[in-house]
């Protein structure tokens, strides 16, 4: 399962832009392997910056950026245009999120070992 779906895309792009993109065939449809192909290309940039990426993918701001990126690859990389500044700020975002000055809004909990601390008390005490 990919982060992001053709329906997610289709949502954002909508459907005559995404023939646009992808139909070439001529047949005036989506070509869902064309579209699969950029998804999948848009995990495999995602899981270079997010470990592990969370299951299904689904994280509201993972489902943006994959479809940013995928909107890129569709394409062809040109370098100029609405889909550029997608890409560039989707990547500025995968770099934060890896930096960890972005969350994807998981709860972090201490490791075991980890130092917590007793609120009210004011005392620190290991973890076993």
């Amino acid at each position: 399962m990919t982060t992001a779906t053709l329906q997610d895309l289709t949502d954002r792009f909508g459907v005559e832009g995404l023939i646009a993109l992808t139909d070439r065939g001529g047949k005036g449809e989506i070509d869902q392997e064309v579209v699969a192909r950029a998804l999948a290309d848009a995990d495999a940039t995602i899981s270079g910056y997010v470990r592990p990426v969370p299951e299904g993918g689904g994280a509201p701001l993972l489902v943006r950026v994959a479809c940013d990126l995928a909107w890129y690859f569709l394409h062809d990389g040109v370098a100029e245009g609405p889909h550029k500044v997608r890409y560039d700020e989707a990547m500025k975002t995968l770099r934060d999120i890896a930096r960890g000055v972005v969350s994807l809004g998981a709860p972090k909990t201490p490791s075991r070992g980890g130092v917590f601390s007793d609120e009210g008390a004011g005392s620190f005490g290991r973890m076993s």
